[in-house]
């Protein structure tokens, strides 16, 4: 996620996850030259997976998908003062002061910077600019769309991708 630039420009970033090759953009997909095989592109988010998760033959994907359901309340008061609170207990930091944390650890940082487990882009987003350009990772393609309508709203050329390795 960066503020300015286009979309389509960020996909030759990508390599492939079989060969380590640098990825072509074709229509719809990303195409290693060296090996061929081939990652769809959904609503411009790249998908590595490239399989439904509830028919995942993998039990731990399969888990996974569950995941999508929770995007919408994600970042909401229904989801994360109570994840908090029951992991980290009834003092444990408000997502703002998570936020403001991540935000200063990562103020000096300048080039790429990779967001693995990104969910909806929670920090990514907030700590992307013209001179911080972060990609945001997720198993879950139900985060990764919620994370894309958080960074339109927003203005920040999206940089997700669904991936499981």
């Amino acid at each position: 996620m960066t503020a300015g630039k286009s979309v389509s420009n960020e996909l030759g970033i990508y390599a492939c996850p079989v060969c380590k090759r640098l990825l072509r953009q074709e229509e719809g997909v990303l195409r290693c030259p060296a090996c061929s095989q081939t990652y769809p592109i959904r609503e411009g988010i790249p998908d590595f997976i490239g399989e439904e998760l509830s028919q995942s033959k993998d039990p731990e994907l399969r888990r996974m998908r569950f995941i999508d359901q929770m995007a919408r309340i994600y970042e909401t008061r229904l989801w994360y003062p109570i994840v908090l609170d029951i992991y980290g207990g009834f003092h444990s930091p408000s997502l703002a002061q998570l936020i403001s944390t991540v935000s200063q650890r990562v103020q000096s940082v300048q080039g790429r910077v990779l967001d693995i487990a990104c969910g909806p882009g929670t920090y990514g987003r907030r700590v992307a600019s013209p001179s911080k350009e972060v990609f945001g990772i997720d198993v879950s393609m139900g985060m990764l769309r919620q994370g894309a309508a958080y960074t339109a709203r927003l203005g920040l050329r999206r940089t997700l991708a669904q991936s499981w390795n």
